[in-house]
């Protein structure tokens, strides 16, 4: 099913959270559950018992999260040796697995700036809070093939009808995901972009609003679907306008920033190009959309586990996580009854806290292709700012033909190749390294530009704090001593918080503690106590799963005996932009 939501709305339906808690109606998979609890949506869980989070009040928060974002601008020495493609990939792969601890609700309200942030009862979290995602690395983000919705008949006919749009369902392209060509160039002095030249549309942006409005899909239609969704298609509440900039898309998070956007349409070719391969196999057309869908899946995975992980995490943790099948997640998993595919359970530790390590790789502007970049035939750079306006989430910036302008097509080169062997003009900055993962954010993240919801959601650091605590996920130091008891044991070090301000130099929010870790590594990739957290839940979802390449082919699948798109084997990320035509 399609996600609507974005960072901080409201609940994807009417239903109230509060009013089922008082109600007693409640629905829960936990074997130790004391009452009938009914989650909305797949279960969060927790990796450790531990004693509740440390409560810090609103205003330590705000000054801890200010002295996390104090640096207007961002010194050179903050390039990490990361090509800034992980920045993001780190980004689609949250979007696939989990969806609501970023949002307000009447469970966790942290909005306010007097808000209760005292953390709730884990029992009480667990009862209440669902994840909107299956949980499984299984690109429901691309597919809109996740949870359900709480939907009337008429409110489903909608959905469906979304989803329809989103596939060729006959024709000479039927089996493939539909794209968009490009609108036409914003800014002058800027040069046409090279696109690939496939299905004779030249597909690089996503599907939107403005594509389908009138001949797959209405406005009427849309003004059934309940408030909150409806007006996600509309240019305001009155739901009088459609906001033709309006992505098509599994999840609507990735299309609130261009990068991300871009990555997006790259998987979306991936599978196109691999329906083209399939074809040329002899594969039955009936049979083309859910054999690509399968292979990228598979692809996807094996890409998370030998070339993400590795990157971004300690190697000997990911390879003891890989050969001791993932020991912290596969015992998590024994809370739950009825695992399946489809509802995978997820450790609050990985969604609220370690997997947020992404944010301190974000830069403040990116050499992003030959108009935006080096070149300066537009700009000198593509801004933090300009990234999230030429989004659907920004209305693409006020273009009036509703289609991503050709100019601001991505150049994956930029972003995929080693930093080495990229060309550093003399006197320049590249601009093509991911930031370091550390205890520093880039200070725009103090003001997001898209977010609906102001205040405290506008402040990345500050919303992150606050949700940790309120939603009781642990300190640094509770999950070092945890670990030290672990399969991992041998693994953890300690690492030095006395930099940080009272009183968290004792009592760390685990979000710092992994970044402070990696700080002190260099800030390349994750500490200890991040690398377990991070690569022992993605190898055990992957290993858990039981439509997993890994359940389904075996632990040794490896690309080679995959799908072979334009002739490029799978094995990279580079491969991966060239079989789409994207590099």
């Amino acid at each position: 099913m399609l996600f609507f939501m974005h960072h901080g709305r409201g609940s994807r339906s009417e239903r109230s959270e509060r009013e089922t808690w008082d109600s007693g109606a409640h629905r829960c998979r936990r074997k130790d559950a004391t009452a009938d609890c009914d989650p909305d949506g797949n279960p969060f869980g927790y990796l450790f018992d531990a004693e509740d989070t440390p409560t810090h009040t609103a205003s330590q928060i705000k000054q801890l999260a200010n002295e996390i974002t104090a640096n207007a601008v961002e010194p050179a020495e903050r390039d990490s040796n990361l090509p800034p493609v992980f920045t993001y990939l780190s980004q689609f792969i949250d979007h696939d697995l989990t969806a609501n601890t970023d949002r307000d609700t009447s469970l966790s309200e942290i909005g306010p700036e007097d808000a209760d942030l005292t953390p709730l009862p884990r029992d009480k979290v667990l009862c209440f809070l669902g994840n909107l995602r299956k949980g499984s690395l299984g690109l429901d983000s691309v597919y809109g093939d996740g949870p359900e919705l709480s939907l009337t008949p008429e409110q489903q006919e909608v959905v469906q009808k979304l989803q329809s749009a989103m596939r060729w369902m006959s024709g000479p392209f039927v089996g493939k995901l539909r794209l968009a060509r490009p609108g036409s160039k914003s800014h002058q002095g800027a040069v046409d972009i090279p696109l690939p030249a496939d299905d004779g549309i030249q597909a690089a942006d996503l599907l939107r609003l403005g594509n389908i409005i009138g001949e797959l899909i209405s406005a009427d239609d849309l003004r059934k679907l309940p408030n909150e969704m409806a007006k996600i298609f509309f240019v305001d509440e009155t739901l009088n306008e459609p906001q033709k900039a309006r992505a098509i898309i599994g999840d609507m998070r990735n299309d609130e920033n261009l990068i991300v956007a871009q990555l997006q349409t790259a998987f979306i070719r991936l599978h196109n190009v691999i329906v083209d391969w399939l074809r040329s196999q002899g594969m039955a057309e009936d049979d083309l959309f859910s054999e690509a869908r399968e292979l990228v899946r598979y692809h996807y995975q094996w890409l998370v586990l030998n070339v993400f992980l590795p990157t971004i995490c300690n190697k000997h943790i990911v390879q003891r996580a890989i050969n001791n099948a993932a020991p912290l997640y596969t015992q998590f998993l024994k809370q739950f009854d009825g695992v399946s595919h489809a509802s995978m359970p997820m450790p609050l530790e990985f969604s609220v806290a370690a997997y947020r390590y992404g944010h301190s790789m974000i830069r403040e502007s990116y050499d992003y292709n030959r108009n935006f970049g080096l070149e300066a035939n537009a700009a000198p750079e593509l801004t933090f700012r300009e990234a999230f306006q030429f989004t659907g989430g920004g209305g693409l910036n006020g273009v009036n033909d509703g289609n991503l302008p050709a100019d601001l097509l991505i150049e994956w080169v930029r972003y995929v190749m080693p930093i080495a062997s990229q060309p550093q003009p003399s006197g320049k900055t590249p601009r093509r390294a991911a930031r370091k993962i550390d205890s520093h954010l880039n200070f725009e993240l103090n003001n997001m530009v898209n977010e609906e919801n102001v205040g405290v959601f506008q402040r990345l650091a500050e919303r992150n704090l606050r949700r940790a605590q309120r939603l009781n996920v642990g300190t640094g130091q509770q999950l070092f001593k945890a670990l030290g008891s672990s399969a991992y044991s041998d693994l953890i070090e300690a690492v030095d918080t006395s930099e940080i301000m009272p009183p968290f130099d004792n009592q760390t929010p685990l979000w710092l503690y992994v970044l402070k870790e990696a700080e002190k590594k260099g800030g390349d990739r994750l500490g200890s106590v991040g690398s377990a957290i991070v690569a022992d839940t993605l190898v055990g979802l992957v290993i858990n799963d039981p439509k997993s390449y890994w359940q389904v082919k075996g632990s040794q699948w490896h690309p080679r005996d995959g799908a072979k798109p334009n002739g490029f084997e799978l094995s990279s990320l580079e491969n991966l932009f060239c079989a789409t035509g994207q590099i």
